[in-house]
């Protein structure tokens, strides 16, 4: 928990607004699969709406299932 919340701190530092924009455009019109669904994942899909940057169709990870959720 306390490593979550040292990134959520961070993610205004690293400019991440930025370089979702700048990934957007590599992937315009892909589809994306997330590999290593890890902390750091969990909370930029918390911050950000990533469906609005991405065209993500899966998650690779086994803390991820269908049903599950990122809150």
């Amino acid at each position: 928990m306390q490593d979550f919340i040292y990134i959520l701190e961070q993610l205004e530092k690293f400019n991440i607004d930025a370089k979702l924009e700048k990934l957007s455009k590599i992937f315009k019109d892909k589809k994306v699969v997330i590999f290593g669904a890890n902390t750091s994942f969990k909370a930029i899909s918390l911050k950000y709406d990533l469906s609005k940057y991405f065209n993500i169709i899966g998650i690779c990870d086994e803390k991820f299932s269908l049903d599950s959720s990122f809150e």
